[in-house]
């Protein structure tokens, strides 16, 4: 991918509102004083032109040098690439082609796909890494101050744990069908069957993995045969409670001439970020963007085993505060979907969205249900 077309993209989409916003409330002035402003108009509309202009020019500028600066593979491109995609993932292939993160499975020490992922030894028990929104699989490694769950369990004998980096801009149902698709690829790539599978997603990872379950499920997948667990880690599954407040602002917006362009601008958020607003609800035909669309929370599909962590920034996660913001991101009641019957499911105190995957607590809780169900 070229960071440089990347940043010019980023320049111009984030420029589109700003200059629409000033055109509106420009002409509303203008317009009130015709004809005895229309010299002014003329001159006032030429100097934003140009301004607008070489601000674009910049970004790319800026854009081109930056890119000299990076060699792959760079930490610095691959997180500018992963937030690009969260935010226009399902519209960048019409841009230039490489822009869009494929679905690719991540050599879980240097972060870059294997030539072969089914060659490398293979445990009797799969475990499947999807990181969420914005995000890499770099989520799930170790930090100078904090563990990551990839180097606890590859100190698990008899097991094969692999990454997956994948466009978080495209709809939820579609990255969860190419899940099942490469969950399918990557069992049959193996000599001997896995005796069991474990799926850990963060955040939306927890909606794909519990979305490619159903698929999987649906379909009569192979994998399906073996034993199933799905591990949650302050996933939505009642829709994320900022994308809500998102989607009310795009539609209050939209109501005055010259909020109008920041409302369209907001609209071009992608089919990922939408869904985040529903979860697992099934919203079906409706308007991704209305503002009360009616939908069904589908049942967990059967035959899996369901783990949900759900995390809160106070220390008594029964606090009212706790409960009302949930880690931030995620509430609570959201993460853990109660109503929805699952295996187990618990919240921890005193931690936020991101520090959930990184918490020794939420990381030595994930390998004993791993390591559970290996010797089961």
């Amino acid at each position: 991918m070229s960071i440089s077309t990347t940043i010019g993209l980023a320049t111009q989409r984030l420029l589109e509102p700003v200059e629409g916003m000033h055109r509106a409330i420009s002409s509303r002035w203008f317009d009130a004083l015709e004809p005895v402003a229309r010299p002014v108009r003329l001159i006032h509309n030429g100097i934003a032109r140009a301004v607008y202009g070489s601000i674009r020019l910049g970004g790319t500028a800026a854009g081109h040098g930056l890119a000299g600066q990076f060699r792959p593979p760079s930490h610095t491109v691959d997180e500018i690439r992963a937030v690009a995609n969260g935010l226009w993932g399902d519209d960048l292939g019409r841009h230039e082609v490489g822009l869009a993160i494929p679905m690719t499975v991540r050599d879980v020490i240097t972060g870059i796909p294997p030539h072969n992922p089914g060659a490398r030894p293979s445990g009797e028990h799969l475990v499947v890494l999807v990181h969420g929104l914005f995000e890499t699989e770099r989520i799930w490694h170790a930090t100078e101050t904090r563990p990551g769950l990839i180097e606890y369990l590859e100190e698990v004998p008899g097991l094969t744990t692999v990454s997956i980096r994948y466009n978080t801009g495209l709809p939820i149902a579609a990255n969860g069908s190419r899940l099942a698709s490469l969950i399918t690829d990557l069992a049959s790539a193996r000599t001997v069957p896995p005796q069991s599978i474990t799926l850990v997603g963060h955040s939306m990872g927890g909606l794909v993995v519990r979305n490619a379950c159903t698929i999987a499920r649906r379909e009569s997948r192979d994998w399906m045969n073996a034993n199933v667990d799905v591990i949650t880690i302050g996933a939505p599954h009642r829709g994320s409670p900022i994308e809500k407040l998102v989607n009310t602002l795009t539609w209050g917006l939209g109501f005055a001439r010259e909020t109008r362009p920041l409302a369209d601008f907001l609209k071009t958020r992608s089919a990922g970020v939408k869904a985040m607003r529903f979860g697992e609800y099934d919203p079906g035909p409706a308007d991704p963007d209305a503002l009360f669309p009616r939908g069904t929370a589908p049942p967990l599909p059967e035959g899996v085993n369901h783990y949900f962590i759900a995390g809160s920034v106070t220390k008594d996660p029964s606090h009212p505060i706790g409960k009302l913001l949930g880690d931030l991101v995620v509430r609570s009641a959201s993460a853990n979907a109660g109503d929805l019957n699952p295996t187990m499911g618990m919240t921890i105190g005193g931690l936020k969205h991101v520090e959930l995957v990184h918490d020794a607590h939420v990381i030595s809780h994930i390998r004993d249900i791993v390591t559970a169900s290996h010797d089961a």
